[in-house]
């Protein structure tokens, strides 16, 4: 189910929380994903950014994501590579995916980003009753 959000501002965010246990924020690069973790208050919720796992191979990433947040009720799981653990069985009650970049992306960055959005498109398909929030960009107010 995709619902269109303007502007996603912390208060918003803060509203889906509320609502949703298990979130997961994603989007294209530089497009507020952090801004919004840093402006909401997350209620004390296990936050995991997939950009701390650099380190990680890369094959590796989705089954160390669901090892991270194994046996946690409620979490935010934020960044790039969400799309990805959506596709290898991470289960989540809600996703925010933020649609524009604050600034203009480099063509590395604009492939990483359609490459994400399409492999959340094709979850998206495979589960169809879990609500996207589709979203220009997020706004500190």
């Amino acid at each position: 189910m995709l619902i269109r959000v303007e502007r996603m501002t912390p208060a918003r965010f803060m509203n889906l929380l509320e609502k949703y246990d298990r979130v997961a924020l994603t989007g294209v690069v530089n497009s507020g994903k952090s801004l919004l973790l840093d402006y909401a208050d997350i209620g004390g919720r296990k936050v995991v950014h997939t950009d701390d796992l650099r380190e990680t191979p890369f094959e590796e990433k989705p089954a160390r994501i669901k090892d991270e947040l194994e046996g946690e009720d409620k979490f935010i799981l934020a960044g790039m590579q969400v799309p990805r653990a959506l596709r290898k069985g991470l289960e989540v009650d809600a996703v925010v995916w933020l649609n524009l970049p604050r600034k203009r992306l480099t063509a590395r960055q604009a492939g990483f980003s359609k490459g994400a959005r399409t492999v959340l498109d094709k979850w998206r398909k495979e589960n169809p009753a879990i609500p996207v929030f589709w979203s220009g960009r997020a706004v500190r107010q």
